[in-house]
């Protein structure tokens, strides 16, 4: 449930987002600022961790990886660290029964999984195009993402993000498609088969047949939640 506090931060982010719009940088910037303070919300350590760490990956992509002699060992200590990064995070995060912990640790992990594929990335393509370390930071902290994904490629989310955003370039039909098609595979699918896997596992004993239906429906449910 959303506090005042929260709506408000809300309704002041959509606001100066609205007014930089046609100011790429600052537009970027507010966009990694309110990331950061959703992920320090409930924990200001994973914030932190993650700020700390973020321009350890930007140095080795930018300064290391053009070194072929320490390219290897640049990508091992790039994905070593960034695995200490997320077991340090789970530390500090204490309570793990909570719900809005539990909300908070996986959006620690979709950051961590959106470094190392930063990471991967620009080890892989030797022609990997450089970009500025304010591009780099929102690709790892874009929140909208922080919850459903995907884990999107660097190439395909940086080319959008590295211009202006415009209402005329949206093609407002197939968005509205996407998002009823989208809320129909949650709502009307997902959420339902839900009950029906939940009361299929929760069976003592279950009779086979019931088990591999529950599987299959459990298989769907998964798909239409994230699809």
């Amino acid at each position: 449930m959303l506090t005042p506090a929260a709506v408000l931060i809300l309704v002041a982010f959509l606001i100066i987002y609205w007014l930089t719009r046609d100011h790429i940088v600052l537009n970027n910037l507010l966009l990694i600022t309110f990331g950061l303070l959703l992920i320090s919300w409930v924990n200001i350590w994973q914030a932190l961790l993650l700020v700390f760490f973020l321009p350890l990956d930007y140095f080795l992509i930018t300064k290391i990886f053009p070194l072929n002699k320490w390219r290897v060992p640049g990508l091992y200590l790039g994905i070593v660290t960034n695995l200490c990064i997320w077991l340090s995070s789970r530390y500090f995060m204490g309570d793990y029964g909570s719900t809005m912990v539990s909300t908070v640790q996986i959006g620690a992990s979709f950051y961590i999984v959106r470094k190392l594929s930063f990471l991967i990335s620009a080890f892989q393509d030797p022609n990997f195009e450089q970009h500025s370390f304010l591009e780099y930071g929102l690709y790892v902290t874009f929140f909208p993402q922080i919850l459903s994904g995907p884990i999107e490629r660097p190439k395909s989310f940086l080319k959008p993000i590295s211009r202006t955003r415009k209402i005329s370039d949206v093609d407002w039909y197939d968005y509205f498609h996407l998002i009823i098609l989208g809320m129909f595979k949650k709502i009307a699918i997902a959420d339902n088969v839900r009950v029906i896997v939940d009361r299929i596992f929760q069976l003592n004993q279950a009779n086979i047949i019931f088990v591999y239906i529950g599987t299959v429906l459990f298989a769907l449910q998964i798909f239409c939640d994230f699809s």
